[in-house]
C-alpha cells in the first residue's frame, strides 16, 4: 500500500493530539465529567432508546455525507471502482426505512411503559472511555465474523437473507443499510451483546454506536481515501473499503470487517 504525503501528515497530527492529550489527561477527565454532568440530565439520555436514536442518527449523518462525496468529481479520483452512480440510489432504500421504524417505535413504547435506564453519577476516565470504545469495537468484529462467515459457508443459513446485502456492486454508502430483516437483527444484537460483555459505561456506549456506524458506513462507501481509517492505522491492521469491496465482488475473502487477523488467520485474505 503506498502512503501518501496527506495520510503521513494526519499520523503525525493524531500522534500529536494523543501525546497532548497524555499530558493533559487531568483536564481531560474533567471535561469528560463536566459532559456528562450535562447530558445524565437530559431526558432523552435517561431512556433506553438514546442508544439505537444515536446509532440511528449517526448512520444517516455518515450515509449523507459520503453521498455528499460521491456527488463531487474531485473525490472520483479515490473511487475504488468507478461507476457513475444513478440518482435513485442516493435515495434511502424503503424497506431500510421501514426497518427503522420498526427498530425505534417498539423500543420508544417500551420505554415509556417500563423505565428502568439508571445513570451513573461518575463519568469514566479519559483512559477508561478510550478504553471500552476500542475493545467494543475488536470484540464485535470477534463476534461478528463467526457469523458472518457461517451466512457465506453454510447453505442452511440461506434463509437468513444475507444475499440481500450483496445484490449491489461497486459498492456505495447506503448499501450498508441494504440487508434483511434477519441480518441487521444478528448486527444489532451482536452489539448489544458486545457492548453487555465489555460493561461499558453509558457515555462510551454512545460513542461506540458514533464510531461504529461510521466504520461500517466508510467500510461500504467504495472510496480508499487518504484519511480513511485503513490508511491511518499502520500495518494493514485494517483491511477498511477495498477489503470489504473484494468481499462483495467475489464473496469468498475478507469476511472480518475491520480487523484483518483472523482472514488472515484463515487464509481469507
Amino acid at each position: 500500500m503506498v502512503i501518501s504525503n496527506a495520510t503521513l501528515s494526519l499520523r503525525v497530527a493524531i500522534m500529536t493530539a494523543f501525546l497532548l492529550l497524555v499530558t493533559r489527561i487531568g483536564a481531560a477527565d474533567q471535561l469528560i465529567q463536566d459532559i456528562w454532568n450535562y447530558l445524565k440530565e437530559m431526558s432523552i439520555v435517561k431512556n433506553e432508546t438514546f442508544e439505537p436514536l444515536v446509532a440511528s442518527i449517526a448512520f444517516a449523518v455518515w450515509v449523507a455525507m459520503f453521498r455528499l462525496i460521491d456527488r463531487s468529481q474531485q473525490w472520483r479520483k479515490f473511487k475504488i471502482i468507478d461507476e457513475e452512480m444513478r440518482e435513485s440510489n442516493y435515495l434511502p432504500p424503503p424497506h431500510a426505512v421501514k426497518s427503522l421504524l420498526a427498530y425505534l417505535v417498539p423500543l420508544f413504547l417500551f420505554d415509556m411503559l417500563f423505565p428502568r435506564r439508571k445513570l451513573p453519577h461518575e463519568a469514566p476516565s479519559t483512559i477508561l472511555l478510550l478504553s471500552q470504545v476500542f475493545l467494543g469495537i475488536f470484540v464485535y468484529d470477534f463476534l461478528f465474523f463467526w457469523i458472518h462467515l457461517s451466512m457465506h459457508k453454510l447453505k442452511y443459513l440461506g434463509f437468513l437473507g444475507h444475499a440481500v446485502h450483496h445484490r449491489k456492486h461497486p459498492l456505495e454508502a447506503t448499501q450498508v443499510v441494504n440487508h434483511s430483516f434477519a441480518d441487521g437483527f444478528l448486527q444489532v444484537m451482536t452489539n448489544i451483546i458486545t457492548l453487555h460483555l465489555v460493561r461499558s459505561h453509558p457515555m462510551s456506549r454512545a460513542i461506540h454506536n458514533v464510531v461504529i456506524t461510521y466504520m461500517l458506513t466508510e467500510l461500504h462507501s467504495g472510496f480508499d481515501i487518504p484519511w480513511m481509517l485503513h490508511r491511518l492505522v499502520p500495518l494493514g491492521i485494517l483491511g477498511g473499503p477495498p477489503a470489504h469491496e473484494k468481499h462483495h465482488g467475489s464473496g469468498r475473502q475478507h469476511f472480518q470487517q475491520f480487523f484483518t487477523y483472523l482472514d488472515r488467520a484463515f487464509g481469507y485474505v
